[in-house]
């Protein structure tokens, strides 16, 4: 208002002036004053941990399989989590089964920045909602309700991941929070508690999956001779060699074990039968149809025995020299660090794939363990040879003592469970390396791989020992187990909550990015990053199969069908006739899941010295045979491709592997015309060494292009990873 005048008049104006309010390109923060997690935040902030622990027990228990037709939510119960429902009394439909829970105990010790005073003078401005304590101004609390706290808890008020709200208890969830908070793992739960607990259930498959003896029982005899077959010629053509690196040679010596506990299996089938047949035999009124080894179809008894003899004799030969340090690359005990390193890794950080550095332990390791485990099932003395050696192997990966990872009372210094994150209910592979974006991990399966490997070397060690001890041993490493495939499905195994069916449904809960998503796996998982490509390329079969790889008994809790079922639709099929044969026996061990039969036709076009180290044809034919709803084909079917003369065997020349043709020999060498595979032939590198033509060349590689190295560096063209690669 302005006002101007003279002696004679006085004139008032007034003028109005409208503000605009330009609103900002993003939704408003509510009113502070109105935000719970403001609130809560305020009054849980006096509250902070200085230390904490973890601790672990086993239950037994009846397990109710829920019915088909119920839904995920119903399953979880306030007080006990996601696997509430199994401890309930059994009541109403479903299947009882006697199974081992773990239970994970998170105790945080907490300090308080309040003393008792600090505290009453709080009280007056502290308000409760519900059950959920909040604070407010005092003029606002009549306005929104409240009601005053009489009490202030040294609680503590922590974000949890999504892995952690599958099975906490609901009570401990914090619902009146208005504000989202997300990491690289999806989005984060508010959580009240000094103390998280929670249960695993842990798996009931040992050597083998539940049921497979019936399987080999019935299964048909084309197809069980087929597979004998097959492992008699895999035991002359695919033997590890002592000059490989750790990681190569566990990856062979447990394709070795593998053919071993295939003519194991056979062997106990046939104790069986016979056992069955005699029993009918001296049953003079038996009603049944007598089982005898002929009627079922059994290999012949004698060549059986001997094939078992040998495939035992070579695991040993092999598995003792490698633990008796008779291979180039022996094991070194690091006193700095407290681990078991290879000398080729601790004199250059590149070598073995970083394992001078700690990266990759638990997949080196976890295949030697695989295969310690198989041999002390099938060699008595095996575990009073060399449980020594094997166990420095375990301990430098699941050790289960000495949480604060210093000196522990035995003077041996092993940390705690060397990979594994226990808040993030997963492995990093990463070592001693830095990387910007923390530690990381790739290989999801071989992970697992490790601890499942773990679990069976002490189940191994446990059928002589029925204490208390051996047995706790046995459920810890089921729990590292348990954890690493739950925080698998979760993290690494994508599926759309749209396509979630089932049981599968929990580990659907939004983690990532939609689009992102549409990948269906995860390649590498950082602790501040989340890839869909690997290591060694970006292609989506190796995404998919560096996180399937190797096939074992557990494969078959990894991988649940419906996402395979998905993985195939979207991935897998479109490329499935031009995967290269490295690859081809996972692809196909992957399709079996789905269909057994077909995958069948398929294992016959593949050829065990072509595929992955750790995979052989004869694996792969009894992977197959014993999945649920395997139809064997027909005997005109069987014969498999390489032992028709029209196949193509231009890769068994030696014209065609460049290094044996360098030497002038001619003629077939991969193998030769007695079944032995030449050092000079093109051995399919692992997949972790399948560089794709850019990531592997010098030029692409700093360090190798300023010495001016031209070609494939990373690796060269006979796997070699120079040390100036970018890893």
């Amino acid at each position: 208002t302005s006002s101007s005048g003279s002696s004679n008049s006085t004139k008032t104006t007034t003028t109005t002036t409208t503000t605009v309010i330009q609103e900002p390109p993003y939704p408003s923060i509510p009113s502070l004053n109105n935000s719970t997690t403001v609130q809560h935040l305020i009054y849980y902030s006096h509250v902070y941990p200085v230390s904490g622990s973890i601790s672990w027990d086993f239950d037994s228990i009846t397990l109710r399989s829920p019915p088909k037709d119920r839904q995920i939510a119903d399953t979880k119960n306030e007080k006990t989590g996601l696997f509430g429902w199994m401890r309930k009394s059994i009541n109403g439909k479903g299947t009882n089964t006697k199974r081992t829970i773990g239970t994970v105990t998170f105790q945080y010790d907490v300090r308080s920045m309040f003393n008792d005073h600090d505290k009453n003078e709080f009280l007056d401005t502290t308000i409760s909602t519900s059950n959920t304590a909040v604070t407010t101004t005092t003029s606002s609390m009549a306005m929104n309700g409240f009601k005053r706290r009489s009490v202030i808890k040294d609680e503590l008020l922590m974000m949890a991941l999504p892995h952690h709200v599958q099975v906490l208890p609901s009570s401990m969830i914090m619902e009146q929070f208005d504000t989202e908070y997300y990491c690289i793992k999806g989005l984060l739960t508010p959580v009240i508690g000094n103390s998280w607990t929670y249960d695993e259930l842990l798996t009931d498959i040992e050597f083998n999956d539940v049921g497979n003896t019936e399987k080999l029982l019935s299964m048909n005899q084309d197809v069980r001779n087929t597979i004998l077959e097959q492992v008699e010629k895999d035991l002359d053509r695919v033997l590890p060699t002592l000059t490989e690196n750790v990681y190569g040679f566990g990856k062979q010596i447990a394709r070795l074990a593998n053919l071993a506990k295939i003519v194991y299996d056979f062997q106990q089938v046939q104790v069986l039968a016979n056992e069955e047949n005699g029993d009918n035999d001296n049953n003079k009124n038996a009603t049944t149809t007598s089982t005898s080894a002929d009627t079922i179809g059994m290999f012949d008894e004698a060549k059986l025995k001997l094939m078992s003899k040998k495939a035992n004799d070579l695991l040993l030969k092999f598995l003792s020299a490698f633990l008796d340090d008779v291979n180039s690359d022996n094991l070194l005990y690091d006193t700095n660090f407290g681990g078991i390193i290879t000398r080729n890794g601790l004199l250059n950080s590149q070598a073995d794939f970083g394992n001078g550095w700690y990266n990759d332990h638990h997949f080196h390791y976890g295949y030697v363990l695989y295969a310690s485990a198989i041999m002390a099932k099938l060699n008595s003395t095996f575990i009073q040879d060399y449980g020594l050696h094997v166990d420095s192997l375990l301990n430098d990966v699941a050790h289960s003592r000495n949480q604060d990872s210093t000196n522990d009372v035995e003077g041996s210094f092993f940390p705690f469970v060397r990979h594994k994150s226990w808040f993030d209910g997963h492995s990093f592979a990463s070592g001693l390396f830095p990387f910007a974006d923390g530690k990381s991990q790739e290989s999801s399966s071989e992970a697992v791989n490790c601890y499942y490997g773990a679990y069976l070397w002490r189940l191994a060690q446990s059928e002589n020992d029925a204490s208390k001890f051996a047995l706790e041993g046995v459920n810890f490493m089921k729990l590292l187990l348990a954890m690493e495939i739950r925080s698998t499905k979760t993290y690494w195994h994508m599926v759309p909550p749209k396509d979630a069916k089932g049981m599968g449904a929990v580990h659907a809960m939004p983690t990532y990015n939609p689009s992102f998503e549409q990948s269906l796996m995860v390649g590498n998982l950082g602790m501040m990053d989340v890839t869909i490509a690997t290591w060694f390329g970006t292609e989506s079969l190796y995404v998919h199969m560096i996180n399937f790889l190797p096939v074992t008994g557990i494969t078959k809790e990894l991988f649940d069908a419906d996402y395979v079922e998905l993985e195939f639709e979207k991935v897998l099929d479109p490329i499935y006739d031009t995967v290269q044969m490295a690859w081809k026996g996972y692809v196909i061990a992957d399709k079996a899941i789905l269909d057994a039969s077909s995958a069948w036709n398929d294992a016959k076009q593949v050829r065990s010295y072509e595929l992955d180290s750790a995979l052989s044809q004869s694996q792969l034919y009894y992977w197959i045979s014993t999945m649920d709803g395997f139809v064997a084909p027909s005997s005109s079917q069987m014969t498999p491709s390489e032992d028709n003369p029209e196949s193509n065997h231009s890769g068994t020349s030696c014209v065609s592997n460049p290094a044996c043709a360098n030497l002038g020999i001619a003629g077939e060498c991969c193998p030769t015309a007695d079944n032995i595979m030449l050092g000079c032939c093109n051995h399919p590198s692992s997949p972790q060494a399948h560089e794709d033509s850019s990531a592997s060349s010098c030029e692409s590689n700093d360090s190798c292009a300023g010495m001016g190295l031209l070609g494939k560096c990373c690796p060269t063209a006979d796997g070699t990873m120079l040390g100036c690669c970018n890893r």
